[in-house]
């Protein structure tokens, strides 16, 4: 039985498939603990998850005005290799890399424009 996370990304997504395969294989956050037609849910921390969840037509509809301010970060083992997959893979690094408090952080977007970061563990 999977076990609940206490804290959980949840992004709307137009594509579920494409942003399936870009968190699975280029962001190598292997394979879902939940894997549906409508919604997907990695495990990205002991107590925390990235939940995608495909837009309903009435959601996509409001969305095509509004992109969220929402971003998030995630800690990764090894930094250039995954900047090289998402190089390799025709992802741009749209932003620079910042230091947030002291934290190295490389932002990127997913393949609908949502904004994160990474950060090496």
């Amino acid at each position: 039985m999977m076990k609940k996370s206490r804290f959980a990304i949840i992004l709307k997504v137009a594509n579920l498939d494409v942003c399936r395969s870009f968190y699975q294989n280029i962001l190598d956050l292997g394979d879902p603990e939940m894997n549906s037609s409508f919604r997907v849910e990695f495990r990205t921390g002991e107590d925390c998850s990235l939940i995608l969840e495909q837009q309903t037509p009435d959601e996509a509809l409001s969305a095509i005005d509004y992109k969220s301010p929402l971003s998030w970060k995630i800690r990764i083992k090894n930094l250039d290799e995954i900047k090289e997959r998402l190089l390799d893979n025709g992802y741009e690094m749209p932003l620079k890399a910042k230091d947030h408090n002291g934290e190295f952080l490389l932002g990127c977007k997913d393949p609908e424009g949502n904004t994160f970061y990474l950060q090496s563990e």
